[in-house]
């Protein structure tokens, strides 16, 4: 949560001509409702510095990417030793999720899943190594009871 202290030094500097600027791990639409909470109206680095993003209309002003064959011989040596494992990508052009993936069997989760994650596919791996432009992976480990 974002106390009211918070916000109002973010505004005052703000005011100030001096930028702020929120970095965080996830994709701008998952950010956004925390910036609105800030009341936070220029930039944000999102999924992990991979994009700059001005905030008043979405657009990226700065971005770097994996290329998604590196990341697809990465997350097939992960496929090798884990059979398991699901997987969800975000890339340039959107996000991809595995179609078996649990995020799509749980009613609470297949919402923002698909919201983010706009495309599923029946191997992230085979498809991003296409050619796609990556940012950051989401491992999903059916038998990893350590964060359920």
């Amino acid at each position: 949560s974002i106390s009211e202290y918070t916000r109002s030094v973010i505004s005052k500097i703000e005011a100030k001509g001096i930028p702020v600027v929120l970095a965080t791990g996830r994709p701008f639409e998952k950010a956004r409702a925390t910036l609105e909470k800030a009341g936070m109206s220029q930039y944000v680095l999102t999924e992990n510095g991979a994009r700059a993003v001005r905030i008043a209309d979405g657009t990226a002003v700065w971005e770097t990417w994996l290329d998604g064959s590196e990341v697809a011989g990465v997350l097939h040596r992960i496929q090798e030793k884990m059979p398991s494992a699901c997987f969800a990508q975000l890339t340039a052009e959107g996000g991809l999720l595995e179609e078996k993936h649990p995020w799509l069997q749980d009613e609470m989760s297949k919402g923002p899943a698909e919201k983010i994650f706009r495309r599923k596919v029946p191997d992230v791996v085979q498809e991003i190594a296409k050619g796609y432009k990556c940012a950051k992976t989401y491992l999903h480990l059916p038998e990893a009871l350590d964060f359920a």
